[in-house]
């Protein structure tokens, strides 16, 4: 039984897996304004789950101005990305960070720092990278040409190698690291030392 409840495990990973796979090519395929959305939407999810990760009673970001701004480097980098715009767009992003400053500074909360740190922290974690996904679409042969191939390349690299680690890690890994790390693998917990 435990066999085969690692199969079904097995399966539906690959079932999820296929799907994905194929709605990101397809997006990728459908043109350039269909790739910055999904990454968009992409950026937008994964910020808003960083934002509820750390609002703690110790940091309480300031949601809704990290995703303004968020957006607005988003957008205006991908606009220069594509040569549809100068760089001087990019003078837009310049006043929310004061903005973030100021209401934060009004809202008299315990940890003003914490707070305005984890805010930041979201957009160069989330948003930093999900430019430079816009940025690798465009060849540096012809800049501002949308790409297809180097994104799918890109994404087969790291299926790729997302797939090895996880079959490497199912039939070499047999010892946890640390009860931490990997509290659900089974086999013995080897101390040494102690």
């Amino acid at each position: 039984s435990i066999s085969l409840s690692k199969m079904n495990n097995l399966t539906k990973r690959i079932i999820t897996g296929l799907i994905l796979a194929a709605s990101i090519i397809l997006l990728v395929f459908l043109g350039s304004f269909s790739y910055i959305f999904s990454a968009l939407a992409i950026n937008v999810l994964g910020l808003l789950e960083f934002y509820r990760l750390f609002d703690t009673v110790l940091a309480k970001p300031l949601k809704w101005l990290g995703l303004a701004e968020s957006l607005i480097i988003f957008l205006s980098v991908s606009l220069i990305i594509f040569h549809l715009l100068d760089w001087q767009i990019l003078l837009i992003n310049i006043p929310i960070p004061f903005i973030i400053f100021l209401t934060e500074l009004y809202r008299r909360n315990k940890n003003p720092f914490q707070n305005i740190a984890f805010t930041f922290l979201g957009i160069i974690y989330i948003t930093i990278p999900s430019v430079f996904l816009i940025a690798m679409a465009s060849t540096p042969i012809q800049p501002g040409l949308y790409n297809p191939k180097l994104v799918l390349g890109y994404f087969f690299i790291v299926w790729a190698s997302d797939t090895g680690s996880y079959f490497a890690g199912r039939s070499i890994g047999k010892h946890k690291l640390s009860l931490r790390i990997s509290p659900k693998k089974p086999g013995k917990v080897v101390l040494k030392g102690l």
